[in-house]
């Protein structure tokens, strides 16, 4: 996929992780997604989202399409 923006649509299911910096992840397509909290508000976005180690798309607020792990 060329456009990361599209990532934003898609219904991604995420998981936790272990890693404060980086607390979800999810596979898509046989890609790694990550998604890093940035210092908000020192940084102006608030999540950058990490394909295969790849910064690619930056976000200020979660997309709708998404689903957040069960606490």
């Amino acid at each position: 996929m060329s456009d990361y923006t599209a990532y934003r649509a898609m219904q991604l299911t995420w998981r936790g992780t272990d890693d404060a910096d980086f607390p979800y992840s999810t596979v898509y397509e046989g890609k790694h997604l990550l998604l890093r909290v940035n210092d908000w508000p020192d940084e102006p976005y608030l999540y950058t989202m990490v394909v295969d180690g790849r910064e690619v798309l930056e976000l200020e607020e979660w997309p709708p399409a998404w689903r957040r792990p069960r606490v």
